[in-house]
């Protein structure tokens, strides 16, 4: 068995507020955290929220995913519908095979052909068990060759030290830069931190991947187990209806609403509408993030984006 990697952490501490001031690590650590904008949301639920018994949850996304995965095969279109939810693929996952440390446990993309029609047809899956078009199905396993790149560079310099904030700004780290920072922080004193090391493995990954979707101090969250700065997804502001681009797709809903809790119960709709809500499941939270426009708090993924 492959021996589990490691990554190296060197933590700035406020000991009278337990608190993770400010982290310095190398190229590897900060590709980590940058590849949690890549993960699409039912991936996120399946590694760190489907199971989760305590309040902290991400919305109701762990809802929609329980909602696809209890579901049985005749609701969707075909059973492949099913799984493209469940194990949503992430387009930057040749770069994310590249990381020290991968939270994402997804097997490796496949790509299938019909055996019965390989000439000319050129159709693919990445899923075995799609219908061809002349009706058989796409269950013949096939290898692309890629061009990839010798570097081991993922996503930044890994030589470069860099700055990790607790609420995961990145900066780059260079002399002076540190001091600076910290001071702007209000620490005129550099003295009155203590220095800690951190090992970081895989566990300890997924806890930042969690607390970074639902809190304002991930990192002293995790290596402090600190938790004074929970942060509760909210609207810090919304976007005027006449802001919003229009657009032809209409879709109808039946509501029910409790006039004294002034709240819907339950809507009927169509299977549009169904459609919509579990591709939200496949929108990597990059994206999520980039299309809310700072208008909605996602603990500190937009201090991750804003980084990159």
């Amino acid at each position: 068995q492959e021996q589990e990697q490691k990554l190296h952490l060197t933590l700035l501490v406020d000991k009278e507020k337990n608190r993770v001031v400010v982290a310095e690590a190398n190229g590897d650590f900060v590709d980590t955290l940058f590849s949690f904008l890549t993960l699409p949301l039912g991936t996120i639920t399946r590694l760190v929220f489907k199971n989760q018994q305590e309040q902290e949850t991400f919305g109701c996304i762990r809802n929609l995913y329980k909602s696809v995965e209890n579901s049985s095969d005749e609701v969707f279109f075909n059973r492949i519908c099913k799984k493209m939810l469940l194990y949503p693929r992430n387009d930057s996952e040749s770069y994310c095979q590249k990381l020290k440390v991968n939270v994402d446990d997804s097997e490796p993309t496949k790509y299938f052909i019909c055996s019965t029609c390989v000439e000319g047809k050129g159709l693919l899956s990445t899923f075995a068990g799609a219908s061809c078009s002349c009706g058989k199905l796409m269950d013949k396993e096939i290898k692309l060759h890629r061009e990839f790149s010798n570097s081991d560079c993922v996503f930044v310099e890994k030589q470069t030290l860099y700055l990790i904030f607790d609420d995961l700004k990145v900066l780059r780290s260079f002399p002076g830069n540190t001091l600076h920072q910290l001071q702007q922080l209000g620490y005129k004193n550099i003295n009155k931190l203590t220095h800690m090391s951190a090992i970081v493995g895989l566990n300890e990954i997924l806890d930042l991947l969690r607390k970074a979707l639902t809190s304002k101090s991930p990192l002293s969250d995790v290596f402090l187990a600190n938790s004074k700065f929970p942060c509760k997804c909210t609207l810090s502001s919304r976007t005027p209806l006449s802001d919003v681009p229009s657009t032809t797709t209409v879709m109808a809903l039946k509501v029910t609403i409790s006039k004294s809790k002034k709240k819907i119960v339950y809507a009927e709709v169509e299977r549009d509408f169904v459609d919509f809500l579990f591709s939200f499941l496949t929108a990597p939270i990059g994206t999520i993030v980039e299309q809310l426009n700072g208008n909605y708090c996602i603990g500190c993924m937009n201090n991750l984006k804003k980084s990159v």
